[in-house]
């Protein structure tokens, strides 16, 4: 398995895994009741940066098959912030992919000047809050992001801010490897959650 930046050919991947995503994973990442991929949101990515609109995309892929996703969309013309979300298809989640894909999703947004990210996501999906650990730990530091995690009425809220200094800077390569498969990690020393779907505003 591994993870590298959206490309064109991605959208019918991600059609075609659908049925991966439970609906418990559809509406935590698109913050409704829904099973499937909504109409609107397949058609935006047709044309991802069209209407003024930037974007960057994150994929995991395991032969071939798109298990894994994070996204960030917002427009430079307006005073609204961007959005971050994630998807991990069922049998993947806890395996990490979700910090894999938001770790490269993050060197992609560094690089044009965000530097803080605001996240929601119902107070149970401790999968979450697993993720902001798991990105704190790796990415922590000058230059790097600090998290804020707490829960009120019901949601967890998160809070990403990215610190002023240099460190050693993103992998060498936007293509990065997971040695693992659904049934468990291989490479030691890795513990992360991954959470079903998140939601995640940024600026």
């Amino acid at each position: 398995m591994y993870t590298r930046p959206w490309a064109p050919g991605d959208l019918p991947r991600l059609q075609k895994a659908e049925p991966s995503f439970s609906a418990r994973s559809m509406t935590s990442r698109f913050l409704t009741g829904t099973s499937r991929l909504p109409l609107p949101y397949v058609a935006a990515l047709r044309r991802p940066q069209s209407r003024g609109r930037a974007w960057f995309g994150q994929v995991a892929l395991a032969g071939g098959e798109l298990v894994g996703m994070a996204e960030c969309a917002w427009r430079p013309d307006s005073p609204r912030p961007a959005e971050l979300a994630v998807l991990v298809a069922d049998r993947w989640q806890r395996r990490g992919v979700g910090r894999l894909v938001v770790s490269g999703l993050l060197d992609e947004i560094e690089a044009v000047g965000m530097t803080h990210i605001e996240a929601v996501a119902d107070a149970t999906n401790a999968g979450c809050h697993a993720l902001a650990r798991a990105i704190d730990r790796e990415r922590s530091g000058a230059g790097g992001w600090s998290i804020r995690s707490w829960v009120t009425g019901g949601h967890r809220y998160l809070e990403l801010t990215r610190q002023a200094g240099q460190t050693g800077g993103p992998l060498p390569t936007s293509r990065r490897r997971l040695e693992a498969s659904p049934g468990g990690w291989v490479r030691a020393g890795d513990v992360a959650a991954t959470p079903a779907g998140l939601h995640i505003r940024a600026a």
